[in-house]
């Protein structure tokens, strides 16, 4: 199953973000770096209707192709959660796919999005912000694969999986 994966190399807790949330009685997340993705799967197909992410064939461990090399579109759905200071911000991530222990790159993309000012939450809950994304990916070998998310250059999701040809 793909999991999404926070880097321990880089301190993703800076004292002084920690202090914010505690004084304002938020709670504390695994990563506190600006953008938190805090689920990211890859699917078959994925949109956003009425605020609800919608995926088909989502979590599977691994991707099945045809034959390699191939090009496929896989679904991307992340979950994003922003912070009521948050809201009205524009966030920019990057996305790369690549084949365990090879540099190079086999699919990239990006997507923008924004959190609007809305009445419909709950005070001191968190805020959540659906992204569906496709991705167009070259595979070319089988084994253990990654899809990186960066913000800024920073590393803040790391999506697992295998590719398979069946």
């Amino acid at each position: 199953m793909p999991s999404c994966h926070y880097p321990h190399s880089r301190n993703f807790w800076p004292m002084r973000r920690l202090n914010e949330r505690l004084k304002r009685g938020y709670p504390l997340t695994c990563q506190d770096s600006l953008v938190r993705i805090v689920s990211a799967f890859i699917c078959n197909y994925v949109e956003v209707q009425s605020a609800l992410l919608y995926a088909q064939g989502a979590f599977p461990e691994w991707w099945t192709v045809p034959e390699v090399p191939c090009e496929q579109m896989l679904g991307l759905a992340l979950v994003a959660e922003v912070e009521p200071s948050e809201i009205d911000t524009r966030f920019n991530l990057q996305l790369a796919v690549r084949r365990e222990g090879d540099p190079s790159v086999q699919g990239h993309g990006e997507i923008n999005f924004c959190r609007g000012a809305s009445g419909q939450y709950v005070a001191g809950a968190p805020l959540y912000l659906g992204l569906p994304l496709r991705l167009g990916v070259r595979f070319d070998d089988v084994g253990p694969h990654r899809i990186t998310i960066l913000h800024n250059a920073e590393e803040v999701a790391d999506i697992r999986f295998g590719v398979r040809v069946v």
